[in-house]
């Protein structure tokens, strides 16, 4: 997975980055992570959830990246272009941004943003493995390995819907060539990937061009709802799989036969989650029994010197956020990033060769056929990094999230789930309960505790949507179905008991005096129970 590969490439680097050298890293005015102590002692660590520091401003992100060499398959990511930009578009091979567009929220009225004056320069770092990864070239379509053509990622202007520091944003439309699993493993079919999104930024320009190094990470200004419409060609049909996203009430159109992919909605508030700096032999021991006896360890790392980081992108299990909670003081919220993404996932993600999802795409499309299952949106800090699972004996999907319980403000976060699926599947899981107006929701929490309420089901662009928004974190699993069956008593029956109480103790070492608070907790390494 090209993208793993990056990412871990990135990690590598970063971990040998001298302390006070993160002047590349993400900046948000509501949150510099660059300020945060560094972690100097190699047996201490900090985790943070959510986030990852070069995530917005690295090139490889903002510029069309490919694999240079002779095979037939060569690993490509394309930067799509505004349509404006072609003399001629193919209507079949090219690929574009047809709109960007915004609104207050109430308005009926869209406004379209304009492509800035102000451009992305030559990309400030090159990638090369073997000299055969290029970041920054632009690349033109190519019929036989299915690419479109593609250059950068451009700003566009938004005079209406100004944020803190302006009003221009930084729009990237990817598609992407997975690599190795360019034909899926599930039916043989071609694939591509493709992820879309948006992102406030300021910066001072004193040309015409401005590069990644010079720019910052804005927030999205409150009550905006954002579009963005791609005109996609053949592109539409290689995009198989579910969906995963940060947008709030998202509306999706997905037009197959026009090839166009229309996303609007409002940014999603994702809470950042972060530990006190601990001692590394203080995190759970199965984390750190996958650490190698010599070298780094992805679980303990402290990149950049500040922490060891569990970004969404990556998708970790987020069992991973709730184990962390019993280190001590537990999992914090630093802070809450608006973020307005969607990107998509691999079949082999979804469904096996026997399953039910393949089972109904089979009889109603045809075996082999590339098709678009659903999507969800979730603000949680990490979410389960494969789609809905669908539980063929309950006829309902499951979907696990983890936030921190308490915002930065020591108030409760409050989790959103939006869940679209395509009415012939719905049909096809549930039968004539698909036609009902509402479906059940159940929400069962970390400490076994249930609740059950209802979501309405309302159909929009042959999908059907639920929003299902208000509950609280800090790991929960959603579920849903159609019917009027309940979910099963061992399910939705709420269990009496509370979550057991965490204890406090003092530890003490010379003068030093630490309290410890967990279900179990123990003295640091060093400090005795006072």
């Amino acid at each position: 997975m090209r993208r793993a590969f990056l990412t871990a490439l990135l990690l590598t680097l970063s971990l040998f980055a001298p302390l006070g050298t993160v002047n590349a890293a993400d900046v948000r005015s509501s949150w510099d992570f660059n300020k945060l102590s560094d972690v100097t002692d190699p047996n201490k660590m900090r985790a943070i959830f959510g986030f990852f520091p070069n995530r917005s401003v690295n090139d490889d992100y903002s510029f069309t990246v490919t694999l240079q060499d002779a095979k037939p398959y060569q690993y490509f990511s394309v930067l799509l272009s505004p349509c404006t930009s072609f003399k001629k578009i193919d209507m079949n091979f090219d690929a574009c941004i047809e709109n960007v567009a915004y609104r207050k929220k109430g308005d009926t009225k869209w406004s379209d943003s304009a492509l800035s004056k102000i451009s992305l320069g030559e990309p400030t770092t090159t990638i090369k493995k073997g000299g055969d990864l290029v970041v920054g070239k632009p690349v033109t379509s190519d019929s036989k390995t299915l690419r479109p053509p593609g250059d950068r990622a451009t700003i566009w202007e938004m005079p209406g819907a100004k944020h803190a520091k302006g009003s221009s944003y930084l729009v990237r439309a990817t598609i992407r060539h997975p690599g190795a699993d360019n034909i899926s493993s599930i039916d043989g079919g071609l694939q591509r990937l493709f992820k879309m999104e948006i992102l406030p930024i300021s910066f001072t320009a004193s040309g015409a061009t401005i590069t990644q190094d010079k720019f910052k990470v804005e927030e999205f200004p409150e009550g905006y709802e954002y579009k963005l419409k791609l005109r996609m060609g053949v592109f539409i049909k290689s995009l198989s799989g579910w969906f995963l996203g940060r947008i709030q009430d998202p509306s999706i159109d997905r037009n197959g036969p026009a090839g166009y992919l229309e996303v609007s909605g409002t940014p999603a508030k994702v809470p950042v989650g972060i530990t006190n700096v601990i001692n590394k032999s203080e995190i759970p021991q199965k984390y750190l029994g996958k650490c190698p006896e010599v070298g780094g360890c992805y679980w303990t790392a402290n990149t950049f010197g500040k922490a060891a980081f569990f970004p969404a992108i990556d998708r970790p299990d987020p069992q991973l956020l709730a184990d962390f909670e019993e280190v001590p003081g537990g999992v914090k919220t630093a802070a809450t990033l608006t973020h307005w993404e969607l990107d998509s996932s691999r079949l082999s993600d979804v469904t096996t060769l026997n399953s039910s999802a393949k089972q109904c795409t089979d009889k109603l499309y045809g075996p082999s056929a590339r098709v678009f299952m659903g999507a969800v949106s979730s603000n949680a800090t990490l979410y389960q990094g494969t789609p809905p699972e669908w539980d063929e004996l309950s006829k309902s999907f499951s979907f696990k999230v983890a936030s921190p319980h308490l915002d930065e403000k020591g108030l409760p976060n409050k989790g959103f789930y939006t869940l679209y699926i395509p009415v012939d599947q719905a049909n096809c899981r549930w039968g004539q309960d698909a036609s009902l107006p509402q479906a059940q929701v159940q929400i069962v929490n970390k400490d076994g505790t249930s609740s059950i309420t209802t979501a309405v089901a309302t159909q929009e662009n042959g999908l059907l949507r639920f929003n299902i928004a208000g509950f609280g974190y800090s790991s929960p699993t959603i579920r849903l179905k159609m019917g009027e069956q309940s979910f099963a008593p061992t399910q939705s029956v709420e269990k009496a008991t509370t979550a057991p109480a965490k204890k406090v103790i003092n530890c003490v070492k010379g003068k030093s005096v630490k309290q410890v608070v967990s279900l179990k907790p123990k003295c640091p390494t060093g400090y005795k129970k006072k």
